[in-house]
């Protein structure tokens, strides 16, 4: 996850490299002697904000890499995030919860002009990439190295491609219809080779990447999010459904809003629930979008979050650490937000409406 591609001596653990295998800030290489990592002492962020990479979701995360032994490549999804870093002051330690010592709120703690992913054919042998594939996002699907020399890989993007381990050539692709993060696997049946991948979009960057997970996988922001598997194979005829479609308009929620329980509830949104419903309150496309539910805009607000009205589908009980002021403040900074959508999404439907013929009137019984 830091960046750095290591080499083990499998016999006695002796450290034969380590190398960048994505862009590394935090640290100028590593320490062939101690294997410890040579940190970049201008990027400490005790003082002021520092942007640093990779990110906490890493330059490689929990997606399967694969190794051709034949070409002797490593294929790696790597991501390319930039993370902002700054002391929460004072820090109080909370059990139970985050105590990393970092302000949730600093900067914009993703910057969205700083993500995309790719591919990385890695011979640990020369210490470089042999080929690497860009894609427009991170957080793309695990990988699967075939004897007969091909890299299969889902993307972010909802695609399932089939690549040339050798040279990174696509050969082969189709749409998933989501977010591919898993890994495939591969069998035969009846003498007939199968592929199989598990579609879905989630995990880490799934549900805290906000916007900018919905713009890693476009179906995450209108289509539901059901998981399903999708087995290939040579001159298959099936076609994938679509996802059912989802209803994400809003309206405007009327009154004035204090704004230090705005900045307030920014805060405490950002501490609680950012890491499971998204930065920015926006949604990546897993878990309900706040300021969308309808839920969230009801006398049930308090038991789910105070109470654990929700627990059996995975919403914690919060009692123990959010007090019922920071909660009144997330609700007024998420209404906040839920206004800001609503005004983008009437300034979006403006120009189509303004272009449209007007509509045909009739009477309209009882004179409503």
């Amino acid at each position: 996850k830091n960046g750095f591609f290591y080499v083990l001596d499998r016999a006695t653990g002796e450290l034969l490299s380590a190398d960048k295998y994505v862009e590394v800030t935090w640290a100028t290489g590593v320490d062939m002697k101690t294997g410890r990592p040579v940190e970049a002492p201008e990027l400490e962020y005790s003082e002021a904000t520092k942007t640093v990479k990779p990110s906490p979701l890493g330059g490689h995360n929990w997606q399967p890499m694969s190794f051709n032994p034949k070409l002797g490549l490593v294929y790696i999804p790597a991501n390319d995030i930039a993370w902002a870093f700054g002391l929460d002051k004072p820090f109080v330690y909370r059990p139970g919860t985050w105590n990393n010592g970092t302000d949730p709120t600093t900067g914009d703690a993703m910057p969205r002009a700083d993500l995309s992913g790719r591919l990385i054919a890695w011979d640990p042998v020369k210490r470089q990439a042999a080929w690497e594939v860009p894609y427009p996002q991170p957080w793309n699907g695990g990988t699967l190295a075939t004897a007969g020399g091909i890299v299969f890989q889902g993307s972010a993007h909802g695609t399932f491609a089939a690549l040339d381990a050798a040279s990174g050539k696509v050969l082969w692709e189709a749409a998933a219809g989501t977010g591919v993060m898993a890994g495939p696997s591969t069998y035969e049946l009846d003498g007939e080779q199968y592929v199989a991948v598990m579609a879905g979009w989630g995990g880490a960057f799934g549900l805290v990447g906000g916007d900018a997970s919905l713009a890693a996988n476009e179906g995450a922001g209108s289509n539901r999010n059901d998981g399903r598997l999708l087995v290939f194979k040579l001159g298959g005829t099936a076609q994938i459904p679509a996802l059912e479609k989802m209803n994400r308009e809003v309206s405007a929620i009327a009154g004035d809003l204090d704004l230090t329980q705005v900045k307030t509830g920014n805060f405490a949104y950002h501490r609680w629930c950012a890491f499971c419903h998204g930065i920015g309150a926006v949604s990546g496309g897993v878990l309900p979008d706040l300021r969308s539910s309808q839920l969230f805009f009801s006398d049930a607000l308090t038991p789910i979050v105070m109470e654990g009205q929700l627990l059996a589908k995975g919403m914690p009980n919060l009692s123990e650490w959010m007090t019922k002021e920071e909660l009144e403040a997330i609700r007024v900074y998420i209404t906040a937000k839920r206004n800001e959508l609503a005004a983008e999404q009437a300034k979006a439907a403006a120009p189509a409406a303004a272009s449209s013929p007007p509509a045909a009137t009739s009477p309209v019984a009882g004179g409503n």
